[in-house]
């Protein structure tokens, strides 16, 4: 479980790790980049929840752009708190 270990990574993994071969730290920084993605439930709920935020809102007299996105959208997820 997400934050049960002793110590938790709270920062930027690029921050964390350092490789002095510029070849090989662009190599695992593009690895990370290309491979390493949250689950398609995650997204999915994500955008629900972004969906519903969109909708109350409109109900409350926010304008929405043409692209449905209100602006601007986000959301900080932290898990294991």
């Amino acid at each position: 479980m997400a934050g049960s270990q002793k110590f938790r990574l709270l920062n930027h993994f690029y921050s964390t790790i350092l490789f002095t071969d510029p070849v090989i730290d662009n190599h695992f920084k593009r690895f990370v980049r290309d491979f390493l993605h949250y689950r398609d439930s995650i997204f999915c709920a994500a955008g629900k929840i972004v969906f519903a935020l969109q909708e109350e809102a409109a109900k409350r007299g926010f304008k929405v752009d043409e692209e449905g996105g209100g602006g601007f959208s986000a959301l900080h997820i932290r898990r294991g708190d």
